[in-house]
Parts: C-alpha cells; sequence; structure tokens
C-alpha cells in the first residue's frame, strides 16, 4: 500500500488550512466579531437544570453602526440617535421556535416602540455571529419619553432591561454610552 502520495496531501491540506486561519486572525471581521462578544450580554433561564429560555442583548448604538458599516456597508441595523435600541436575539428549547409575541421587553419598565426581526440568514451570520443559528433576533427601539429617563435611571448610569417570556422573566443592565 502506497502511503506517500496520501500524507503528502495531508501535509498540504493541514498547511493550507493552518495559512488560511491564520491570515484570518487579522482581518476586519475578525476584529468585529471580537467586538461584538465583547460587548454581548447572555442570559439564561432554568428550570431543574434544563435550560428553557435565553436571550443576547447588544446595545445597538452609533459605535455599534460604525463597526458593522466598516464589515458590511449598506446592511448595518438602522440607527436612530433619537432611540435606545438593542439587538435581541432569543431562543427557547421547546418544541417551537420563539416569536415577537412571545416575550415583551422592557427598558426601566417602558415597552417598545418597536421590534422588528431580522430574517436575512447572512446578516445574522455576518453580523450577529453569536446568535446563529439557533437564535432569532429582533432590533428593539424605546423611545425617550419625557420625564423618563431609559438612558440613565440609576447612579451607575445603567439602564434595567427585562424580558418577560413564558418561560419566566430575565433581567440585565445595560449602558447606553453617549
Amino acid at each position: 500500500m502506497r502511503r506517500g502520495p496520501f500524507l503528502a496531501f495531508c501535509f498540504m491540506s493541514l498547511t493550507l488550512s493552518a495559512c488560511a486561519t491564520f491570515s484570518s486572525f487579522g482581518s476586519a471581521f475578525s476584529d468585529y466579531r471580537r467586538y461584538v462578544e465583547g460587548r454581548v450580554k447572555t442570559e439564561r433561564l432554568f428550570d431543574h437544570g434544563r435550560q428553557l429560555f435565553s436571550a443576547k442583548v447588544l446595545v445597538a448604538d452609533a459605535a455599534l453602526h460604525a463597526e458593522q458599516e466598516k464589515v458590511t456597508p449598506g446592511y448595518s441595523f438602522r440607527f436612530d440617535p433619537a432611540k435606545d435600541q438593542v439587538v435581541l436575539a432569543v431562543t427557547s428549547f421547546g418544541r417551537r421556535s420563539p416569536t415577537a409575541f412571545d416575550f415583551q421587553p422592557r427598558l426601566n419598565g417602558q415597552p417598545p416602540d418597536r421590534i422588528e426581526e431580522i430574517t436575512s440568514t447572512s446578516v445574522v451570520e455576518r453580523l450577529y455571529p453569536y446568535a446563529h443559528p439557533f437564535y432569532r433576533v429582533f432590533l428593539v427601539d424605546f423611545a425617550r419619553r419625557p420625564g423618563v429617563s431609559n438612558s440613565m435611571p440609576n447612579p451607575a448610569g445603567s439602564s434595567n432591561f427585562e424580558i418577560l417570556s413564558p418561560w419566566g422573566r430575565l433581567t440585565m443592565l445595560l449602558e447606553f454610552g453617549r
């Protein structure tokens, strides 16, 4: 049995894949991915050791919009500086995937003005890699109402974000940098 050509093929394949991997470390997409994964917050609901619901939240601000435009010009979310925006990725571990009607996000107790699902698989894959393929991704807009401060309700400058769902309630603190 001749193993020489096979071993040479394996060595070349390994070398080429290693070169491709190392060259991707410095790419703009890798930088974007590290940037996003450093900012995303994750919360999960469990019942008797079994995960029921999971949410990943990313504050959608001017800095995120600029980073997305560097990677995929024209495909970033619609940034509105007059609103507090978050990218919400949710999944449940039941018989069906959650829809926008299955959960109610709140920012400091206020309901959202708009919830829009991001349905393009390529956009979710490229811009929200932490959510692909098991999470449904939504852009959630909260209007800044007179007399209600979404951005700085407590001394630390954080906003209370909660998600009410049939599986339970998730809460986390978000910081909207302005």
